[in-house]
C-alpha cells in the first residue's frame, strides 16, 4: 500500500497492491523513467530504469521501488537546471553518484527536481538534448537537510572552423614585463561561417628557440587536461570585442580568463597558435609572448647542479601577511643553461623555492627545496642542487569494501631543518584508486592521504627503501560525527 508517482506519467499517484505491485503508465517514446514512493512505516523509496532504456508505446518495464527503514537517515538535492537566458529546461536528465549508490531524476516543466539521498558525497551532472553537458562537481548530503545546486547549460553548437591571424599587442612577437596585460586578437577569414569559430593552442617555448616544436614545447591546455587547444568563438566569453570576425581577450593576472597567470612568469616565451583537428596539426598562424623581468633594484638569482632547464621557481615573501604570491609577478623557470633570476619589488625575506612544476622529469627534485633569502639588492649564487628520485612507491586507496577511490591525494613528506633537507612529493588516485609517486630511499616520510567524504589517514612512520615500494590505504567513510583532537605542549627543550 505504498503511495507511488512517477514524474514521467500521466496518471498521478497510485497505490501499491497488497502483494507491493502497481502498473504504471509511462509516456512514451522516452529513455528514462523513474518512481517515487512512500509509506509510514517504510519512509521514501526510489527505483528508475536504467539510463537510455529506450522505453517504447506498448511495452512493458520492470522498476525496483527500494524503501529504507529509516526515512531520517535521507537529505535532499534540490536541483535547478535553466538556459543562459535564465529560462528553465524541461526533461534535463540530472545524474548523482556517490560510493554507494547512482541516482538520477528529470526536472519539471520550471527546470526543478529533488532527488532524495543517503548521506554522503556525489558527484552531480546535468543534461539537457540541444545543450552541452553540464558537470556541478561534487556536493555533500547531509542528514533531513536540503542541498541546492543550479546548472546554467550552454547551447550545443557545431561550430564551422574558420583559418584566422593572431597576433598579440598588435603584431606577431610582443614583449611584456612580467605583471602587465598583453591584448591577444583573433581575425577570421571572411569567406568563414558566422558565427566564426576557430581553436587556440598556448605552448611554452620549452627548447628556447623561439619557434613552435609542438614535440618539443609544453602545450598548456593538454597540461590542464583541456585537450591540445580551445574552442573561442566571436561574440562569446571571453571575447572583448563586440566587432564581427575579431576576437580580442585580455591577458593579465587580475583576469579570471584562465592563462593569465603565465603573464606572471618572468624570463619566459609563450607561442599562442592555431590548431586543425582535423589534421591534428599546429601553426598555420602563431604569435608570441614574450615575459621578461621587471625593472627593481632588488633580485634573487642562482643556478642548477647539475644544469637543469625548465624547473620553476617562485619567490614568496615571508611575511604572508603581505604577500599576495598567486598575483605576484615572482615567478620564472630555469634557463637552457640552468640559472635563474627573478626579480622582486621590494626588500625582506623571502622564501625562494624550487620544483618540477611543468612535470617534465617526474624523478626529479630541487635540494633544498625551498631557502630563506634576506634581499637587501641583488642576492646572487642561491644555488640549488637537482637530485633523482630512486624509489618508485605505488599503491591503492580504497574504502573499507575493498573499492578504489578516485582523485585521493597521496602525500609523503620528508622534512629535517637542521640538514636542510625537504622531499615532498604527491599524487592522485586514478578511477581505480592506483596512484605511484617518486620519493628518495632511506628516509622516514610523514604519509596523508585526503578523499572528499572520508576520514583523513596520517603515518608519521614509513621508512623507504628499495628501488620499488608499495603502499596501501584504506580511508573511512567520514560519518559526521563530532571527534576529539588531543596532543601536548612542549617548550623548546622537549619538556611538556
Amino acid at each position: 500500500f505504498a503511495e507511488l508517482h512517477s514524474p514521467q506519467s500521466p496518471q498521478g499517484m497510485s497505490v501499491a497492491d497488497q502483494y507491493g505491485w502497481d502498473l504504471i503508465t509511462i509516456e512514451a517514446p522516452i529513455d528514462f523513467a523513474e518512481v517515487f514512493g512512500g509509506h509510514p512505516e517504510f519512509g521514501n523509496g526510489h527505483g528508475s530504469t536504467d539510463v537510455n532504456t529506450e522505453i517504447n508505446p506498448g511495452e512493458n518495464y520492470f522498476v525496483d521501488v527500494i524503501f529504507g527503514d529509516d526515512p531520517t537517515d535521507t537529505g535532499w538535492l534540490i536541483v535547478h537546471v535553466f538556459d543562459l537566458d535564465g529560462n528553465p529546461i524541461n526533461g534535463a536528465q540530472v545524474n548523482a553518484w556517490g560510493d554507494v549508490a547512482y541516482f538520477n531524476s528529470m526536472t519539471d516543466e520550471q527546470g526543478h527536481t529533488i532527488m532524495e539521498l543517503p548521506p554522503g558525497w556525489y558527484e552531480v551532472t546535468a543534461f539537457a538534448e540541444g545543450f552541452e553537458d553540464g558537470y556541478g562537481g561534487s556536493v555533500e548530503i547531509f542528514s533531513n537537510e536540503e542541498t541546492s545546486m543550479d546548472f546554467m547549460l550552454e547551447p550545443d553548437q557545431d561550430f564551422e572552423l574558420t583559418d584566422f591571424e593572431i597576433s598579440i599587442n598588435g603584431g606577431d612577437v610582443a614583449d611584456i614585463e612580467a605583471g602587465e596585460s598583453a591584448t591577444v586578437t583573433i581575425e577570421f577569414d571572411d569567406t568563414g561561417a558566422e558565427p566564426y569559430a576557430g581553436m587556440l593552442a598556448i605552448f611554452y617555448d620549452a627548447n628556447f628557440n623561439d619557434y613552435l616544436d609542438p614535440e618539443d614545447d609544453i602545450n598548456f591546455f593538454e597540461e590542464d587536461g583541456e585537450g591540445p587547444a580551445v574552442l573561442l568563438v566571436d561574440n562569446m566569453e571571453p571575447d572583448e570585442n563586440p566587432e564581427i570576425g575579431i576576437i580580442e581577450l585580455t591577458l593579465g593576472a587580475q583576469e579570471d580568463d584562465g592563462p593569465g597567470f603565465l603573464t606572471l612568469f618572468q624570463n619566459t616565451s609563450w607561442l599562442f597558435t592555431s590548431y586543425d583537428p582535423d589534421m591534428d596539426d599546429f601553426g598555420n598562424s602563431t604569435a608570441t609572448l614574450n615575459v621578461t623581468g621587471f625593472e627593481s633594484d632588488y633580485s634573487i638569482s642562482g643556478d642548477t647542479d647539475p644544469s637543469t632547464a625548465n624547473m620553476m621557481v617562485f619567490a614568496i615573501l615571508a611575511d604572508s601577511a603581505g604577500n599576495d604570491w598567486d598575483t605576484e609577478p615572482h615567478m620564472t623557470l630555469t634557463q637552457e643553461d640552468g640559472s635563474y633570476h627573478v626579480a622582486v619589488a621590494d626588500t625582506g625575506f623571502y622564501l625562494i623555492a624550487m620544483e618540477d612544476g611543468l612535470e617534465i622529469y617526474g624523478n626529479l627534485y630541487a635540494s633544498p627545496s625551498f631557502q630563506l633569502v634576506e634581499v637587501s639588492g641583488h642576492e646572487a649564487r642561491i644555488d640549488f642542487d637537482i637530485v633523482e628520485y630512486d624509489a618508485m612507491v605505488s599503491g591503492h586507496v580504497t574504502n573499507p569494501e575493498g573499492e578504489g577511490i578516485w582523485d585521493a591525494e597521496v602525500n609523503f613528506r620528508y622534512h629535517d631543518d637542521d640538514e636542510n633537507v625537504h622531499i615532498e612529493s604527491d599524487a592522485w588516485t586514478d578511477d581505480d584508486g592506483y596512484y605511484e609517486l617518486w620519493l628518495q630511499e632511506g628516509y622516514e616520510y610523514d604519509v596523508h592521504v585526503w578523499a572528499d567524504g572520508y576520514m583523513e589517514h596520517h603515518n608519521d612512520n614509513v621508512y623507504i627503501e628499495g628501488g620499488g615500494f608499495e603502499y596501501n590505504v584504506t580511508l573511512e567513510p567520514w560519518n559526521n560525527e563530532w571527534g576529539a583532537i588531543e596532543g601536548t605542549v612542549m617548550d623548546q627543550d622537549d619538556n611538556g
